[in-house]
């Protein structure tokens, strides 16, 4: 079986496509450090320090917090997979500074989304103004935000106003030029 680019048909694409994917998340083990690193090599910035209140800095001086979900099952009363990225704004929500939150997930080939691009990755790229807003809680730590991974099933106005910001791999690189 052939797995080049434009020479099979639409499962063998699909698993050529899961193959290369694969081989990407073994060479980014990890969740936390591997969305930064992930991020510093998509917009040429520069990682921070750990009390630095944001995670990179990029040639145009904008600061970017980056956050990082794997897909998971929250509970036992659902199957529908979703992303979950913690404390955005820092611990009690107080100790973040940047200019914009930059989410990425897992992308989930259980449903029929509307990807941006082929990275195997899902970008959400959101001004720090409208963090507060596709937030829930806050309590004694942060704040968390949560998006189901089936789009066709999102409904709340925060998960909507979520699924707006969604970017390609090549509005990342664009914005930080």
């Amino acid at each position: 079986m052939d797995f080049s680019a434009g020479t099979c048909g639409p499962v063998e694409e699909t698993i050529s496509l899961i193959l290369r994917e694969n081989e990407f998340w073994r060479k980014h083990a990890g969740v936390g450090l591997k969305g930064e690193l992930i991020a510093a090599h998509i917009t040429g910035g520069r990682m921070t320090g750990y009390r630095t209140g944001y995670d990179l800095e990029v040639r145009n001086g904008l600061k970017i917090e980056v956050k990082s979900s794997k897909l998971h099952i929250p509970s036992r009363k659902t199957t529908t997979p979703r992303w979950s990225w913690c404390r955005p704004l820092g611990w009690k929500n107080q100790t973040k500074d940047f200019d914009f939150l930059l989410l990425i997930g897992e992308k989930n080939y259980g449903a029929d989304n509307r990807y941006l691009d082929d990275s195997g990755l899902v970008f959400f790229l959101i001004h720090r103004a409208f963090v507060p807003q596709v937030m829930v809680g806050g309590g004694e730590c942060g704040g968390c935000i949560n998006l189901t991974a089936d789009f066709s099933r999102i409904r709340s106005p925060r998960s909507l106003l979520l699924l707006d910001c969604m970017v390609s791999r090549e509005d990342i690189e664009a914005l930080c030029k």
